[in-house]
């Protein structure tokens, strides 16, 4: 039980420190300056996960919300496919260079 509870600890704080990022970089937060370098600090330092990279797809999702072709939050093909018509699609995104090397 003590590692279950552990474990939950963790993973809401994980998520709470998502929609903080999430927060920050939307300028929510603070200021546009102040959050570019806090994201900066939170994103590349802390988490990982590149500010840039983020941002610009982020930015592409609120552009194109849940469209599977082109929202690069939802578009995973031809890695996975939600739908028999997505996977079947010529519209499907092809891998990039990078991911043609990663697999």
């Amino acid at each position: 039980l003590g590692h279950t509870m552990a474990a939950l600890i963790v993973a809401l704080g994980w998520h709470q420190g998502a929609w903080l990022g999430h927060d920050i970089m939307h300028n929510s937060v603070w200021g546009r300056i102040t959050s570019h370098y806090v994201g900066l600090l939170y994103g590349n330092a802390l988490t990982g996960i590149s500010s840039g990279w983020w941002k610009y797809t982020h930015n592409m999702h609120h552009a194109v919300v849940n469209e599977w072709d082109r929202d690069p939050d939802v578009t995973h093909m031809p890695l996975f496919a939600v739908t028999e018509r997505m996977f079947l699609s010529h519209e499907a995104r092809k891998l990039s260079s990078v991911e043609e090397k990663v697999l």
